[in-house]
């Protein structure tokens, strides 16, 4: 059985349109700002969309540029609109939201705030509109909820194992759904909490007397897509934790399992309304490593005989294109 993924990924200002063409990509994802926002409320908190400025393109006009070029080429783009918005900044939105339905090389939105889904449907929104992991989409109940908002794909939560998929996918033919692969790190926490309990730290006091981490919250210079600095200071040492438990050293930057789902893609192959997304924005610019390893994954799915052969195949690539080894210790595959 032939595999009938689609494949996504992020796309930056800098990033090469042309390399994206040849490698047959079926969709994008970005997001912009404009001087008058930025003004406003600085990006550089990531309000708009949880990215930057040297991640999202600087006015609308030039995403437009690059979502028209990659429209010719029958590749989609869709924008992010993933942010959690105050009151003053809807007249922003509603302008916006605006620009983004009058566009025709804009194929939909990508959104968590139930606020902006009501206001796209005051707007009487008629593309499609992609609920982000961000939305904390973990079952079927809130699959369900989010359909009444008009949602037409939902980003599942990177948590979920591939029995938990596959039931929530079949169930719901109809709808589009995607799952993040090839990330070259990630964060441990379920991604609808992020923000709000480890977004923007800094760390204070690296090394009290008991290797107790303080975090210092709130700091600018730390990036959205950077905001796991308590967990990589976990991975460098000896630690105890606050229930003086005693921790081994874990070397988070050596290994990788918690949610790359590289291992998954064998089992998913033959679900037709799956599409992987590969978290590149902010991190790697196109993602050359990513695209490559993805479609060598891919090519591996489609080549092997058995789920099995498959895993063998995936943590030798993995080993290959990352330079890391799996860890089954917390991988969320379930089939290790």
């Amino acid at each position: 059985m032939i595999n009938n993924f689609k494949t996504i990924i992020g796309l930056n200002p800098n990033d090469n349109i042309s390399e994206l063409v040849e490698n047959g990509l079926d969709e994008v994802y970005c997001g912009y700002y404009d001087a008058g926002f930025n003004k406003k409320w600085p990006v550089a908190f990531t309000t708009v969309n949880r990215r930057g400025e040297g991640v999202n393109f600087s006015s609308f006009n030039l995403l437009k540029t690059a979502a028209r070029k990659l429209y010719k080429h029958g590749i989609k783009s869709y924008i992010t609109l993933n942010g959690y918005y105050t009151q003053e900044q809807y007249p922003w939105l509603v302008k916006n939201i605006k620009k983004i339905a009058d566009e025709d090389s804009i194929d939909g939105v990508i959104v968590n705030d139930i606020g902006v889904l009501l206001l796209l449907k005051q707007l009487k929104f008629k593309k499609n509109i992609t609920i982000s992991t961000l939305a904390t989409p973990l079952n079927n109940n809130a699959v369900e909820f989010y359909q009444k908002f008009g949602a037409t794909r939902i980003v599942l939560d990177r948590q979920l194992n591939p029995n938990e998929i596959t039931k929530m996918v079949n169930k719901y033919p109809k709808l589009e759904f995607e799952i993040f692969v090839v990330s070259t790190g990630g964060c441990l926490f379920i991604d609808g909490y992020c923000s709000f309990f480890h977004c923007l730290e800094k760390t204070k006091n690296k090394q009290s007397g008991k290797h107790i981490m303080q975090i210092e919250k709130y700091d600018i210079t730390t990036s959205g897509a950077g905001c796991c600095e308590l967990l990589n200071n976990f991975s460098q040492k000896l630690y105890t934790s606050t229930d003086n438990t005693k921790h081994d050293k874990f070397d988070l930057a050596k290994t990788m399992g918690f949610n790359c789902n590289i291992c998954m893609l064998y089992r998913l192959k033959g679900i037709k309304n799956i599409s992987l997304k590969v978290d590149s924005r902010g991190s790697n610019g196109t993602g050359v490593t990513n695209i490559s390893m993805l479609k060598t994954l891919l090519k591996a799915v489609d080549d092997s005989k058995s789920n099995k052969e498959y895993i063998a195949s995936a943590k030798k690539l993995l080993k290959r294109f990352k330079k890391v080894k799996c860890n089954p210790k917390i991988c969320l595959c379930g089939n290790l």
